[in-house]
């Protein structure tokens, strides 16, 4: 019985890494660029992802600058609070790519904030 266990924990994990991999090698187009905001102020920790995988990306560093590998015609999604988020395809490797977030506007209509504190 331990031999047929042991067996079947084996195949899982070897079917398991062989789809994984298969994901990744997939991935052969290498997209970079900058992000900025419509006064062309380069946007610092925008998180950019791939749409069908958003545990799996990047954030622009410090100039707004960032690199993502993706497959061909894949979404990826440049996301940041207070922003409206883009979602971008590309059918090819791009450098140099430029992103413009343009401020979200919207206002929240109402805030409901509550409390709780106990005494000893």
């Amino acid at each position: 019985m331990k031999k047929i266990i042991w067996l079947f924990a084996i195949m899982i994990g070897a079917f398991s890494v062989s789809i994984h991999g298969q994901t990744i090698t997939q991935r052969n187009l290498t997209v970079s660029g900058i992000v900025t905001d419509e006064n062309n102020e380069p946007l610092v920790g925008v998180g950019i992802y791939l749409k069908k995988w958003p545990g799996e990306g990047v954030a622009s560093d410090i100039d707004g600058r960032f690199e993502i590998r993706t497959a061909p015609d894949e979404i990826i999604v440049f996301k940041m609070i207070g922003m409206k988020p883009v979602e971008k395809a590309f059918s090819k490797s791009e450098k140099d790519v430029k992103i413009i977030l343009k401020e979200d506007t919207e206002e929240l209509e109402e805030v409901v904030v509550t409390g709780l504190s106990s005494q000893k």
